[in-house]
């Protein structure tokens, strides 16, 4: 019988032309059952900007609590990429282990009432969505 469930973090690095590109974070708990939560943060390495700014998926208001993305690069403001990187290390000793996305990255979701995650910070494609228009070419 085991109390804590198997946790993981990975880490895959891309590179281009010599240059480091993008680094891959991917974070699980491993449940019985249907759906174990999994976070994965990636980390533009460009100088110039490397994919977006900003972005977190899900975002708003969902019932998608095992599956969470964030995606920054160098343009990010400190709290965005701090809020990323922010990974809960205690589910690799938590009893029960960690149920949601939730627990894995807490200064990214929150709670927002049964079966529904909110974000706590707006990304890109919320943005987006939410204007209905075009973003800033500086979004990229």
């Amino acid at each position: 019988m085991r109390l804590v469930p198997y946790t993981e973090m990975n880490v895959w690095f891309t590179m281009y032309r010599g240059s480091l590109e993008f680094a891959i974070l991917e974070y699980r708990t491993a449940l019985k059952g249907r759906e174990s939560p999994v976070v994965h943060v990636q980390v533009g390495m460009c100088a110039h900007g490397c994919g977006v700014r900003f972005d977190v998926n899900p975002h708003g208001i969902t019932p998608q609590m095992w599956n969470g993305l964030v995606e920054f690069d160098a343009r990010a403001t400190p709290q965005q990429s701090d809020a990323a990187l922010a990974v809960n290390l205690d589910c690799f000793v938590r009893i029960g282990g960690c149920k949601d996305i939730i627990e894995l990255l807490p200064p990214v979701w929150a709670h927002a009432g049964p079966g529904k995650i909110t974000s706590r910070l707006v990304g890109l494609s919320q943005q987006l969505e939410e204007s209905h228009g075009f973003p800033s070419p500086d979004d990229f």
